[in-house]
């Protein structure tokens, strides 16, 4: 991929981050290992037609906004990702009449990893070779029935401005 042109347009922040979590050796790695097959990547998920077991591990990203203004130091533009995993097993811990007092779903657990530990820094790493850090904005897990589990966290790319700079967009 191509350094970005002046302008840090929606659709090179979609192909930035789609490039690189497709290149990822580790996410791969860590996704062969845990789910049996390669993570699906993909330009965002219909709201209606949500990942189903059969399609996990799933990463999806999408630009979804951002803010520019002469009086702000940087611009930013908004990036979803979401991610999905289909794991059923469970922990559960009981107390002495036996009533499970606590669950573990290690679907939760591989979710997070997946965000945290591979796509975080995959993201990080390729737009901080552009020049642009990242800045995470709200996280969101969402469970959902018989093992699968999701999470969706909005990330910010930001483009510091120079005094005197003038962007045509503004």
């Amino acid at each position: 991929m191509d350094e970005f042109p002046d302008t840090l347009t929606y659709a090179r922040i979609t192909e930035t981050a789609m490039g690189a979590l497709r290149a990822d050796e580790a996410l791969r790695s860590w996704c062969l290992g845990c789910f049996g097959r390669a993570p699906q990547i993909l330009n965002d998920v219909d709201p209606l037609s949500p990942p189903e077991e059969r399609d996990c591990p799933v990463i999806a990203v999408m630009s979804v906004g951002g803010s520019a203004g002469q009086e702000r130091g940087s611009f930013r533009r908004g990036l979803l990702v979401r991610c999905a995993v289909y794991d059923p097993e469970t922990e559960e811990e009981a107390d002495a009449e036996g009533r499970v007092v606590w669950r573990r779903h290690r679907g939760e657990t591989r979710v997070t990893d997946m965000l945290e530990k591979y796509v975080y820094p995959c993201l990080r790493r390729a737009f901080n070779a552009l020049n642009y850090p990242l800045s995470t904005e709200d996280e969101e897990l969402e469970p959902s029935a018989l093992g699968l589990f999701q999470v969706r966290a909005g990330i910010s790319v930001i483009m510091d401005t120079s005094i005197g700079e003038d962007r045509p967009y503004l």
